[in-house]
């Protein structure tokens, strides 16, 4: 019975040494030593403790040092588990660490992105307001101001402010013309349809008198105010200047010239003219090329054979 007594008592005791070292704050890696020292311990005394009941002559006595064998394999599970969930919280901490240093990265991309799209955004709508700008010169300082203002807010803030003077009609800019302007140079910003519609009809209200229903039906088509900003993208570019210049990856510089200006491309008109001294343009012909007469064509006279180049 005293060895029942001490043997549980120890069992006791290292169940709560091992309770006790979880919720510690010592090193994970002193725990799980602790823990593994405290598994085997509880392995040599259950191989003990089997070896002594099997020597015990009465029941009772075995009985109760089976209750003891149980202690010491649950002492030593509760070991091996407190062991195993200490290195589980540490790839836990391991990870978390990872995804939050992961997490400030792309935090740090995405912001650059925006930074770069806020950029390109701002570029696209300065762009837009300096064309649209130029083609609303036709109307007054004062109105042109009052316009650009609306735009402004329109295109910053997406806000429909009506300007502070009211916008009269002018000769020289009519409804669809408006219309173009105001379509073309918002829609390249990313604003819908019914935003346009409506900065239209409050911004110019002397210029459509209609409601926004009947606005929305006036307006030009998509693809149309496409072809038409991209045509008069390529007629203002400086492909039609004479003066064009741009270098290649080898810094060579390169002129264009413009159609049917074959004097500014000296040197091919010296070349052609060196050419033309041997072989007059009127008198080529195919028998001249080929030595061979087609057989749809006309005879050749005397004369031009002569003259021709076999």
């Amino acid at each position: 019975m005293t060895i029942f007594i001490l043997v549980s008592i120890l069992l006791v005791a290292a169940l709560a040494i091992a309770l006790l070292m979880g919720v510690s704050p010592a090193s994970q890696k002193v725990k799980v030593r602790t823990m593994y020292v405290g598994a085997a311990l509880m392995l040599v005394v259950a191989l003990v403790v089997c070896d002594y009941i099997d020597a015990l002559p009465d029941f009772p006595s075995k009985y109760r040092f089976h209750a003891v064998l149980v202690l010491t394999v649950t002492v030593g599970y509760l070991c091996i588990a407190i062991a195993c969930m200490e290195k589980y919280n540490v790839l836990k901490r391991k990870n978390r660490v990872l995804e939050e240093a992961l997490t400030e990265k792309e935090q740090e991309k995405v912001s650059i992105l925006m930074e770069r799209q806020n950029e390109q955004q701002q570029a696209l709508q300065k762009g837009e307001l300096e064309w649209f700008a130029g083609k609303i010169k036709m109307f007054s300082e004062e109105e042109q101001k009052a316009i650009l203002a609306s735009a402004y807010a329109f295109a910053e803030h997406d806000l429909v402010l009506p300007p502070s003077i009211t916008v009269q009609p002018n000769e020289m800019c009519s409804q669809q013309e408006l219309m173009y302007y105001v379509y073309s140079a918002f829609f390249s910003m990313g604003k819908k349809h019914s935003e346009i519609i409506s900065f239209l009809s409050q911004v110019f209200p002397l210029y459509f008198l209609v409601g926004e229903s009947v606005l929305a039906k006036k307006m030009p088509g998509l693809e149309k105010v496409r072809k038409r900003r991209t045509k008069e993208e390529i007629e203002n570019s400086d492909y039609n200047n004479t003066s064009l210049l741009f270098y290649l990856p080898v810094d060579v510089p390169v002129f264009f010239a413009d159609l049917y200006c074959a004097w500014q491309k000296r040197a091919i008109e010296n070349g052609n003219k060196l050419v033309r001294q041997y072989i007059k343009k009127e008198r080529i012909s195919a028998r001249s090329l080929t030595g061979k007469l087609p057989k749809s064509g006309r005879k050749s006279m005397p004369g031009q054979e002569k003259n021709s180049i076999s």
